[in-house]
């Protein structure tokens, strides 16, 4: 897991950019959740996320039960492997994954978050394939998030036993302030409560308590943990959280355990079986989401930035056409500055004054006509290139979006009109995907018909799935530990580049300084990488 931090900073700017919130003063922070709307976690088994549509259909259902944060378990992804959560709508939504090392694909868990809060994302760890910890900036407390996986119940008492001691192995390194929340597939029945001494369940469970349930029962007393979706009281088919493939088999296997002390933040916690994976065999659990009261913290978010399209310039005619406007606005400002000066009626005292500043400042004018040539040319461009379009495009057609809302309508999921309608949906996804890769390869024709290298060379990338390696401001100490404070990562860089020249204390007459009035904007790069890597990160332009 030593390299998983660096590769999703890499793979997904905005947790680099959240990783600076730790150093943020107070002033730059905003409370981005009231106590009225309050913040809605999930936890939902997906049995696999490997296809893309599986992928995109996740991420559509995040946004549709409004998730803010949820906890998935058997990703099957492994650790290596990162993916772009991009809903059909267009929406982005940000993972955390942790998966085995050896590549087998099995388990796998996973944090969804939206892009707004991880800006207030301070740490993450992929502790192993069974449990991923992620610490959000709070208003007062911070919030601790695990998601988790337990073993079946027919597997190994090794493997469980090794499950709960990593488990308990990451409880202890939480600060004792922190908000705890604990989601996944547990595999176990608690049950309902039997006695008062088993104040960790409520009285709202269901099925007969199994040895694994046990197991939890045990573990949540120990570290003062509520489960959460036992205390409130819902239908049997708003509370099971697992059915067979063939329907006749249900039972509650996942479970989100809260801190005793906030578990009055919990408002609610129920099932709901209209979320749909999209996969071709479906997920066999459903999702549980748990309404909190709990107020987090995160960067201001400004305004989007707005990008002149000024690929259009290697178009014959649009180049024609934006120098002809160029030419007329820069005409029509040089007639519209002589007319001014020969019909300017101002006193003499205004004259002299104006003058005397023009004497005395001489630059003024010069910034004058330089902010009316600027906007001149941004006018002109904006009217001729118009603004490029940062929003992913949509390759699931709308034929499969209804399919896919029509297998949601269903309520026997386990008749052969479900099947048959679902290998449907499966089958038009994969037809939309052709298409999609086939529009890609037309447009890589006209960019290499045109000269167009930049965007031949975007759509490469974007086809063969290799992503631009961007510098982060993700800075990690020789053990993969997140660098927060100042001083820790001045004294990181002042080792890096000690290392990266070869220079020792007797090679210079002048020591390397150890503090700095401002912080330098090299603090934001990368330097846990090869040193000729950083050489030419830092340096080339």
């Amino acid at each position: 897991m030593s390299n998983m931090r660096a590769n999703l900073a890499t793979a997904f700017p905005a947790l680099s950019d959240a990783s600076r919130l730790a150093t943020s003063s107070k002033s730059e922070l905003a409370t981005i959740l009231s106590r009225r709307h309050g913040l809605n976690i999930g936890c939902w088994n997906l049995c696999s996320i490997k296809c893309s549509l599986t992928q995109a259909f996740v991420a559509e259902e995040f946004y549709l039960y409004n998730l803010d944060i949820l906890c998935v378990s058997e990703t099957r992804l492994n650790e290596q492997m990162t993916l772009d959560l991009i809903a059909p709508s267009g929406k982005k939504a940000i993972p955390l994954n942790s998966g085995p090392m050896d590549g087998s694909g099995l388990a796998g868990v996973g944090i969804i978050m939206t892009p707004k809060i991880a800006s207030g994302l301070l740490d993450y760890e992929a502790v192993s394939d069974r449990i991923v910890m992620a610490r959000l900036k709070g208003q007062s407390n911070n919030l601790t998030i695990l998601s988790v996986y337990a073993p079946i119940r027919d597997a190994p008492d090794h493997l469980k036993d090794k499950f709960y001691a990593d488990l308990q192995m990451t409880m202890n390194k939480i600060p004792r302030k922190d908000i705890l929340v604990i989601g996944g597939d547990f595999n176990a029945r608690v049950g309902t409560r039997l006695n008062d001494s088993e104040w960790a369940i409520g009285n709202h469970g269901l099925g007969d308590r199994c040895i694994n349930g046990v197991r939890l029962l045990m573990f949540a007393m120990l570290n003062n943990l509520s489960v959460a979706n036992t205390w409130f009281k819902h239908k049997p088919c708003h509370t099971y959280t697992w059915r067979s493939r063939d329907g006749r088999t249900r039972a509650q296997i996942d479970y989100l355990l809260v801190s005793r002390r906030w578990k009055s933040m919990i408002k609610d916690s129920r099932v709901y079986r209209g979320a749909d994976t999209g996969s071709k065999s479906g997920s066999d659990h459903l999702l549980l989401k748990s309404k909190v009261r709990f107020r987090l913290s995160s960067k201001k978010v400004s305004a989007p930035r707005r990008i002149l399209d000024t690929t259009k310039l290697k178009l014959p005619e649009i180049k024609e056409t934006f120098m002809l406007e160029l030419t007329n606005r820069f005409t029509a400002l040089q007639d519209n500055d002589r007319e001014f000066k020969t019909n300017q009626a101002i006193s003499e005292t205004e004259t002299s004054a104006m003058t005397e500043q023009d004497n005395f400042n001489p630059s003024l004018n010069i910034e004058k006509r330089w902010i009316k040539f600027r906007n001149q040319v941004k006018e002109a461009a904006t009217k001729i290139l118009g603004v490029r379009d940062k929003k992913s495009k949509r390759w699931i057609s709308q034929k499969t979006m209804e399919l896919s809302v029509r297998k949601k309508q269903m309520t026997d999921k386990h008749s052969a009109s479900f099947k048959a309608l679902r290998q449907e949906c499966h089958k038009s996804a994969k037809a939309d995907k052709q298409t999609y890769w086939s529009n890609v390869a037309c447009e890589m024709e006209k960019a290499a018909a045109r000269n167009d290298s930049r965007k031949l060379y975007q759509l490469l990338g974007e086809s063969t799935g290799k992503k631009k390696q961007r510098s982060t401001p993700t800075l990690l100490s020789k053990d993969n530990k997140l660098l927060t404070s100042k001083e820790d990562r001045i004294e990181r860089w002042r080792a890096h580049f000690q290392e990266l020249l070869h220079l020792s204390e007797n090679d210079h007459s002048q020591p390397i300084p150890s503090h700095s009035s401002s912080e330098s904007p090299f603090l934001y790069k990368d330097c846990n990488i090869a040193p000729l890597q950083a050489e030419k990160k830092l340096f080339m332009p």
